[in-house]
């Protein structure tokens, strides 16, 4: 989606969770690969953020000042794009830069509602816990489980975020609470 928003060209940066989260390190290829099919895109930078928000923001501030003319981050935690968000938003180019991120940190639901943020895919958590639950309970008893358990995610953009927010924070997002 980061891709085609771009118009499928332009520079491109990538935030990285902690090395050797298999999860993160999924990301990031399935990241690559889908770049690769954009033979006008160019990664000008990748860098580890370690889960930090504060580092995050650090690293993309730093993008912003070297590479002018980026055109899209791509995000592959729940940290990263609100750190991400922040710095652009604070530089005047919410909307200027295509970001797309991961989960639904409170902020970064917000920052998909105001336009900072163009896309978030958001994870199952229900269905995680859910199919844990039910995975041990088979294990106890005996019986087999699958190896892997697809529990799904979705693509929510602007128009999807006030119900996004609703439906996961309720009351709380009132308060500003996180």
């Amino acid at each position: 989606a980061v891709c085609e928003k771009m118009g499928g060209k332009g520079q491109i940066a990538i935030l990285s969770g902690t090395m050797g989260a298999a999860s993160h390190e999924e990301r990031l290829k399935g990241f690559k690969d889908t770049i690769a099919k954009y033979p006008d895109i160019e990664i000008v930078d990748e860098q580890r953020d370690n889960d930090s928000v504060e580092k995050a923001i650090s690293i993309t501030e730093s993008w912003l000042q070297a590479y002018p003319d980026l055109k899209g981050i791509l995000c592959n935690n729940m940290s990263n794009p609100v750190g991400a968000c922040q710095a652009v938003k604070d530089a005047g180019k919410s909307g200027d830069i295509v970001i797309g991120g991961m989960d639904h940190d409170l902020r970064t639901l917000q920052y998909l509602q105001d336009g900072t943020l163009y896309v978030a895919q958001v994870q199952n958590c229900y269905d995680m816990g859910y199919k844990l639950i039910w995975n041990a309970v088979k294990t106890i008893d005996g019986e087999k489980v699958d190896e892997v358990t697809d529990v799904g995610s979705t693509s929510v953009y602007k128009d999807d975020a006030q119900k996004y927010i609703d439906m996961l924070y309720g009351d709380q997002a009132d308060s500003g609470s996180t």
